[in-house]
Parts: C-alpha cells; sequence; structure tokens
C-alpha cells in the first residue's frame, strides 16, 4: 500500500493517453521494471502511462486499462491496484472542510485570499495573464517597510496540477511573509532587504479542472490537442532544453507532452514575460512534489551547468534548512538526480536565459502518499518549504555583493556587477537604494574578497 498512493497520483496523466477524460473502476496500476528507453517507449505504446514527475529507469508504476495490466502482468510486471477510482474517492473525502491551511483550497479559495492578503499595504497584487481558458494567473508581491527597490525572490507552484502541496506551500509562504513581518526578527530583517514575488497557481485551467470529479490527478493544463488528446506539460513547455526526449514527450497523448513549440502555451508565455519585467528577480524557486530533493540545473542533462559548483553547495544548504524543521530528510542535487530527466523545464530557463539561481523543490514525500499528501501534513510540508525558501532569501539578504551566490565576493561577481551597470536597478543596484551609483561600487569594491558562508 506504501508504493500504491505513490502510483495513485500519475493516473490523471494516464488520462491524456488513453483520451479519457476522467477516472473509471476499470483503471488499474501496475509495476515494471524499465530496462532502457526503448522498453519505455514501448509501455507507453501499449498504453501504460508512467507515474511520476521524471521517469527514469528502474522499477517504474504506470496506469493502464484492465486488459493492458492484464497484458503487462503476463510479461512479468505485478498489478498493485486494480481499481483506482474507489481508492482516490475515499481520499478525496478527507480533502472537505476546515480552515486555509486545514486543508487544500480550490482556486477560487485561493485567489480570494490573494485579495484577502493584498489588504495589507506591504502587499501588491500582480497580473501574470489569462490561460487558454480565460482565468487570470495572478501573484501577489511581498515587501518590508523600507523603501527603494530590492533584489527579489519568485516562488511559483502548481504547474502540475496535481501537486496540491505546492500551491499550500506557496501560499503558506504567503502567510507567514503578510502576518509575522515586525514579530519574526528573521522575516523582518529579510523583508527589509528582499522582495517576494509568489505565483501560487501558474496551470490554473489544471488546477481547477483537478478539482472536478474523476480528475484529482490531472498533471497537464487544458489544451485541445485535437480529438480527444488535452493538455500540455507547461514544465516541459519552456525553452532551455525544450525537444529533446530526455524527459518530455512529442506525442500529445503523454503526461510529459512538451507542446508544438516552447512557449506555445499562455501559461508558460505569460509568465516568462513577466520575469523578464521584474530584473530584480535574483533567486527561483519552483515547488513541487513528490521526492523530497532540492534540484539544481540541469534538468535534461547530466552536463555540469556554469556554475554548478555555486549551486550545489547552497543547494545543501537549502536542504539542511529544510531538514532541520521536522527531520525530514533531504538531498540536494543537480543534472537528473537519481530520478529522471526533464527537458524544457522552467528553473533550466530561469538559470539559463537570465542568469537567476534557480532550484526545484521537491516536496514531501518519497512515495508513502505521492501527490495525494494527506491534510494533516499540508502544514509541516509546507514549513519545510518556507525554511528553505528563507534561507535563500536570508542569503541575498545578508550577501548583496555575492552576485552568483557562491559564498564569495570575487571577480565573477564584478563581472555580472558590470554587465548591469547601465540596468539602473536589479542585480546592479547591490545597496537597494533604488538607483545604481558610486555607492554601489564602492560596495563591491568593499566586500571584496570577503566570504558569505553557505
Amino acid at each position: 500500500m506504501k508504493n500504491l498512493l505513490c502510483a495513485l497520483s500519475g493516473l490523471a496523466a494516464a488520462a491524456a493517453f488513453a483520451h479519457t477524460p476522467t477516472l473509471d473502476d476499470t483503471t488499474a496500476v501496475v509495476r515494471v521494471v524499465v530496462n532502457s528507453v526503448e522498453h519505455l517507449e514501448q509501455l507507453e505504446a501499449l498504453g501504460a502511462e508512467p507515474l511520476a514527475c521524471r521517469v527514469g529507469l528502474g522499477e517504474q508504476y504506470f496506469a493502464a486499462d484492465t486488459a493492458v495490466a492484464e497484458s503487462l502482468a503476463k510479461a512479468g510486471a505485478v498489478i498493485v491496484e486494480r481499481d483506482l477510482k474507489s481508492v482516490i474517492d475515499a481520499s478525496n473525502e478527507a480533502v472537505r472542510g476546515g480552515g486555509f491551511f486545514d486543508n487544500y483550497q480550490d482556486w477560487d479559495a485561493i485567489n480570494d485570499q490573494l485579495d484577502a492578503y493584498a489588504l495589507n499595504s506591504r502587499v501588491e497584487i500582480v497580473t501574470i495573464g489569462d490561460t487558454i481558458e480565460g482565468r487570470t494567473v495572478r501573484g501577489i508581491k511581498i515587501s518590508g517597510d523600507t523603501p527603494g527597490l530590492r533584489p527579489a525572490v519568485l516562488v511559483n507552484g502548481a504547474q502540475h496540477a496535481r501537486e496540491w502541496i505546492s500551491p499550500a506551500s506557496c501560499m503558506y509562504l504567503a502567510e507567514r511573509l503578510v502576518s509575522d513581518y515586525g514579530s519574526d526578527p528573521q522575516i523582518t530583517e529579510i523583508l527589509d532587504r528582499v522582495d517576494f514575488y509568489i505565483v501560487p497557481v501558474t496551470n490554473a485551467d489544471g488546477y481547477a479542472y483537478s478539482f472536478t470529479p474523476g480528475n484529482r490527478l490531472w498533471r497537464k493544463n487544458r489544451r485541445h490537442n485535437g480529438g480527444t488528446s488535452y493538455g500540455v506539460d507547461p514544465n516541459r513547455n519552456w525553452a532551455e532544453g525544450w525537444g529533446l526526449s530526455s524527459g518530455s514527450s512529442g506525442s500529445s497523448g503523454s503526461s510529459t507532452y512538451r507542446g508544438p513549440a516552447p512557449f506555445s502555451e499562455p501559461c508558460t508565455a505569460n509568465l516568462r514575460d513577466f520575469i523578464i519585467s521584474v530584473p530584480e528577480i535574483r533567486a527561483h524557486v519552483d515547488v513541487h512534489n513528490f521526492a523530497q530533493l532540492v534540484l539544481g540545473a540541469w534538468a535534461y542533462t547530466n552536463t555540469p551547468a556554469p556554475d554548478g559548483n555555486t549551486l550545489l553547495p547552497l543547494g545543501d544548504a537549502l536542504s539542511d534548512a529544510i531538514q532541520g524543521v521536522h527531520g525530514t530528510n533531504f538531498d540536494a542535487r543537480t543534472g537528473e538526480g537519481g530520478i529522471g530527466f526533464a527537458s524544457g523545464a522552467m528553473p533550466d530557463w530561469t538559470f539559463g536565459e537570465l542568469g537567476v539561481m534557480a532550484w526545484t523543490f521537491e516536496l514531501r514525500d518519497t512515495g508513502q502518499f505521492g501527490f495525494q499528501l494527506p491534510a494533516s501534513q499540508l502544514v509541516p510540508a509546507a514549513e519545510e518549504c518556507v525554511a528553505g525558501v528563507l534561507r535563500l532569501a536570508d542569503q541575498i539578504a545578508h550577501c548583496p555583493n555575492d552576485l552568483n551566490l557562491d559564498g564569495d565576493v570575487d571577480a565573477t561577481d564584478l563581472a555580472i556587477f558590470l554587465t548591469r551597470w547601465d540596468n539602473a536597478r536589479g542585480l546592479a543596484d547591490t545597496d537597494v537604494d533604488g538607483a545604481v551609483g558610486a555607492g554601489d561600487l564602492a560596495g563591491m569594491l568593499a566586500a571584496w574578497g570577503s566570504s558569505c558562508p553557505l
């Protein structure tokens, strides 16, 4: 049963390949040992959909109808559940009622809460853009009371619709930043030095769809691909590494369908444009579940990334902060991270295109419940996410001249600084007074050779 619920969480992806929009009691879960990429492709061609965000080799779980499951069982696979619908229906009964953080909230409730936060003078609604189905994706900017432009951290959630703990954790971060400013010394000091942009639901159409009957585990957006096929995976639709077969598919029926072109989807194109419009963004966290990992670039290859020696030590610091909250084990990794590749992923684009220090947080758990993390674990999981984000923001707040976040102020940081000299804000404004001037250069030179321990 432990790994069954992990397997359940990919069922929505199965609906995509089978061209059926809802669950039914003929959907089963099978466990298969995948020997090669060709083997995986053969399984998908048979109608077996992998139940993971990133699919690697070895033991994997797949959703399939009864006939396909029986066929695979004859070839050595193990059927671990024959009636997914009844199990998911029972799980959904627990996700009703309670306060905002006592349970998972739908699209409308999250937007109402964003409006409530915006009643605070330090909070501003930001509009990302409209989706295919006409929903307006929004987020909030949260600042301290000190004037002037500051470096910023971007945190986004729900690229994958079924990962409900992702937007819940983003909202919990917002709650802490809004409510605890002025009373919590760490949050107050950070917010006086760093702004936060939080976009809790980026894949609004898919997320709303996952709350409709029978679709709890839908993954993609709601693009109509023709016929009975729906959905593009937003986190395979970003330009960096797009089109590669490492962790994405060109088949519209696949749960990792990358779309016809990079940024073909409004949910990714609009978010890209928003990020470009905010050059203050220094760091980015894309929140997912499940694996209990902090993942740095690249997601689509094991080739070392530029600044890879920077990413991993800071990733270790972030995972240590997360683990320190409840003792939950988290690891920091780069490349495919032992869980498979993902080409066209958002953090690879923010890192590769814009030079932003970017991570994927894969929150709880490691397979016991998977995407259907019980509501009783919502706050503990969100607290862990918040700890990781605050550790990242703290690094920026206290080491403004360490522009590549590697723990030292050196020639690399000066080179970054000089490229931003005519920007008039963002990374070049190291004293965050709203303008680039002699004070910024003096601060950089004064900090030369200093260390900011990770």
